[in-house]
């Protein structure tokens, strides 16, 4: 059976309060996480916490977390805080490029060797979590005999921690390279948000290849998929909000090789090019419902649950639900989100 995440993007889509009040409804009805995601403005462990304060049992996640703003060490650190503030509640530490518009302008760090540095990362994030003594000699980070020993609790160890409550890591892959690397190290993928069928089934024969490489099973693979969502009985009056959350992922540029593989990497080279020149207006029209169709789950209450479980077919078992709000629909549309999925949570 599926599981649902409510994900929100560095917080940024909502205030603060209506993001918690948005969760503490979908806790109601049953969905199983809390994921928010980082690049800008808001800190992903932070809000979590508010979060984890207004709630009672609903899981944590992240969705993603760059790996190019802080070392594996202080990732590690920031989850084993969470866990013990929340007594095991953060379950899900989601990995990921960021994107080179978000990231490099942001923070002043070059996007590049994503593949490479991901495999370090996974390697010592989960040695650390284990509460292993760490010495890694990598191309990135070289660690000499790192320990965070005592973390839940006067004289409990993060090896503890780690038995009673463990963390999956999962890494937000796109391209073959770090597909290859997710396959073979982490403990799930969460495909990016304009994952196409067509797009899934290649990625999944790459999660193979990778896990083999490493004599893994890629059947203990968790397949989470981040999806672009406005569940709407009228779906024009999300239209506009909808637009602009494809053109957030459509201005980067890996994300040709998805939409490529979705017959629409003509449209998407344009969209960019668009954008780029400044046209922000002309590259939403080009965003049409042909696009939308494809990438979003934008739809009645019944024609997005179709959809989802369409997608649980392909394989996909946790649904991160890219929730799309703008100044127009606000929080309205988040709880229309919850409600339409609710029936498939139960």
């Amino acid at each position: 059976m599926i599981e649902f995440g409510l994900s929100f993007y560095s917080l940024l889509d909502l205030p603060l309060k209506d993001i918690v009040t948005s969760i503490q409804h979908g806790e109601k009805v049953g969905i199983q996480y809390a994921i928010v995601g980082q690049s800008a403005v808001r800190d992903a462990f932070v809000g979590l916490t508010q979060i984890a304060n207004a709630t009672k049992k609903i899981k944590l996640g992240t969705n993603i977390i760059p790996i190019y703003t802080r070392t594996p060490t202080d990732l590690a650190m920031s989850v084993i805080t969470l866990n013990e503030a929340t007594k095991g509640r953060f379950g899900l530490l989601g990995l990921g490029a960021g994107g080179r518009l978000k990231i490099e302008p942001n923070h002043g760090v070059k996007v590049e060797k994503t593949a490479a540095r991901m495999k370090e990362y996974v390697e010592i994030i989960r040695a650390i979590l284990t509460g292993k003594k760490t010495t890694y000699k990598g191309q990135f980070f070289q660690l000499d005999n790192a320990w965070i020993p005592q973390t839940y609790g006067v004289g409990t160890s993060a090896s503890d921690l780690a038995q009673k409550h463990p963390v999956s890591i999962l890494v937000g892959a796109t391209g073959p390279l770090v597909m290859k690397v997710t396959g073979a190290y982490a403990d799930g993928v969460i495909f990016n948000s304009l994952s196409t069928p067509e797009y899934i089934k290649w990625a999944i024969g790459v999660l193979k290849e990778g896990a083999k490489e490493t004599g893994r099973d890629w059947k203990e693979l968790r397949l989470a998929c981040s999806m672009v969502m406005a569940a709407n009985d009228d779906p024009e009056k999300v239209r506009e909000a909808v637009q602009r959350a494809c053109l957030y992922y459509l201005r980067e540029d890996h994300h040709q090789f998805t939409m490529g593989l979705a017959g629409l990497g003509d449209t998407h080279k344009k969209i960019r090019e668009t954008y780029l020149k400044g046209d922000l207006n002309g590259a939403l029209d080009l965003i049409d419902d042909k696009v939308m169709n494809k990438i979003t789950f934008m739809g009645t209450p019944e024609q997005v649950r179709r959809k989802v479980r369409e997608y649980e077919q392909l394989g996909i078992t946790f649904s991160v639900v890219r929730n799309v709000v703008d100044k127009k629909t606000g929080k309205k549309t988040v709880i229309d989100n919850i409600n339409a999925l609710a029936p498939l949570v139960k």
